[in-house]
């Protein structure tokens, strides 16, 4: 299958945008109920990777790649919230095992699913329709329906 997308918008969803402080507030401060989810971990290393992965679901709407490292910043901001040392992180992505009971538990608390080859095609479909509609709307043309598009 080819790609549809531009290699700058496949960059759009597989890396993390720029952070400034307005960011880092919005998507990466946790708030009373977070911060108890994560001071439930008994390790302190567990309690930060915890927290980076809560924090990387809610913004990015992904889990992070078993290779793939947050950003420092995010880091450094979360371990001020923890009273940790942002260095603690390494040892928490040394076990893979952790890292997946953790994502798991995550997407089940949040209502996140894997996306599946029907669901990919719903999904697909749906965002024809609204593109298509979008598009009409701006345009100019009224009166169509799109909603019989064939996936």
């Amino acid at each position: 299958m080819t790609s549809r997308l531009t290699p700058a918008q496949r960059q759009q969803f597989t890396r993390f945008p720029k952070l400034d402080e307005r960011l880092l507030a919005r998507h990466y401060l946790l708030d009373a109920t977070e911060l108890n989810a994560v001071l439930a971990r008994r390790r302190d290393f567990n309690r930060l990777g915890y927290a980076v992965q809560l924090t990387v679901l809610k913004h990015l709407g992904r889990g992070l790649a078993a290779t793939e490292q947050p950003p420092e910043d995010v880091l450094i901001f979360l371990s001020e919230q923890l009273d940790l040392d942002p260095t603690r992180y390494a040892l928490y992505a040394q076990r893979a095992n952790t890292r997946h009971e953790h994502f798991a538990e995550l997407c089940a608390q949040f209502g996140y699913a894997e996306l599946s080859r029907t669901l990919n095609r719903e999904l697909r479909g749906w965002l024809l329709i609204q593109a298509g509609t979008r598009w009409l709307a701006a345009e100019g043309v009224k009166g169509v329906s799109l909603g019989a598009m064939p996936p």
